[in-house]
């Protein structure tokens, strides 16, 4: 069930998932989605940061060119991974200034 249950999710829409789990399965379950979850739950500092972090790399998986603040400034990201050596995600941040800097992706900002 479980493996159905996750092909469910990722095929269907929140809305079908939910009709879907009452018509097949016989219960609705409670769909927790991005950024509800600081809502609903005390969460620790850490936990706040990582979730941060993952709609970050989500919006710029879309579009990886997105505008920044930094804490060198305005500018332009040009790559983001993760370093093996760090151990946390990095972004290339071309900075109007005319600079290539390195940050983690904690320390950016959507512009």
């Amino acid at each position: 069930m479980r493996v159905e249950l996750l092909e469910l999710v990722e095929r269907c829409s929140a809305d079908e998932v939910i009709d879907r789990c009452k018509q097949e399965y016989g219960f609705e379950p409670e769909l927790i989605l991005p950024g509800q979850l600081e809502k609903e739950a005390a969460l620790i500092d850490e936990d706040r940061e990582m979730l941060r972090i993952a709609e970050m790399l989500c919006l710029l998986e879309a579009n990886p060119h997105r505008r920044v603040l930094a804490p060198g400034g305005l500018g332009t990201i040009s790559l983001v991974m993760k370093c093996q050596i760090l151990k946390r995600w990095r972004c290339s941040v071309f900075l109007d200034c005319g600079v290539w800097v390195a940050y983690d992706v904690a320390s950016v900002s959507l512009v």
